[in-house]
């Protein structure tokens, strides 16, 4: 009976050491599997916020400066329209125009607001950045074509004056009174 005892109690500290063993690797696999889920977790929290590389981004700056030029040539063009220097339906055709390039430009703000704000829009710094640049190109696009229609516009409105301007000393050369 004391050799049973003694096997037992020999037996006994094999068990213990087997489950400190295990508790000992269980804990280790525990704290690796939180370690790495806490990795995880970091990295998709880290996409949600905005880092200030991002929101200093050169184009940033750029691409707002480009819609405030957009929106002065649309002024201007505007004011162009108060004129008799344009028919009915080119004034339509314009103001169409007008909106539809500011709805454009809004639309880019819109979004560049979502590449900016935290937690709107999920993504790293290079996708936030090259979102951003899209974004430039295609305000950039908008501003040239804009420019180029505002030259358009005021080169018709010079013709147009010059026109005038060319009938009114015909009829004060031909002495007639009357003016359209």
């Amino acid at each position: 009976m004391l050799q049973q005892i003694a096997a037992l109690k020999t037996y006994g500290s094999y068990i213990k050491k087997g489950y400190r063993i295990s508790k000992d690797g269980l804990a280790f696999i525990g704290n690796f599997k939180d370690g790495e889920l806490n990795l995880h977790t970091l990295f998709f929290d880290g996409l949600e916020h905005v880092n200030p590389y991002v929101r200093q981004y050169p184009k940033v700056g750029a691409l707002l400066a480009l819609n405030n030029s957009i929106v002065l040539l649309q002024d201007k063009l505007s004011g162009q329209l108060t004129t008799d220097l344009f028919y009915g339906s080119e004034k339509d055709y314009i103001r169409r125009v007008i909106a539809r390039v500011l709805s454009g430009c809004a639309d880019d703000i819109e979004t560049l607001e979502a590449v900016l704000s935290e937690s709107s829009l999920v993504a790293d710094d290079a996708e936030r950045t090259s979102r951003i640049d899209a974004l430039y190109y295609s305000m950039e696009d908008r501003y040239t074509f804009v420019r180029a229609f505002y030259n358009e516009c005021s080169a018709l409105v010079g013709a147009r004056q010059q026109e005038l301007s060319g009938i009114r000393q015909s009829r004060e050369l031909h002495n007639l009174n009357e003016m359209p």
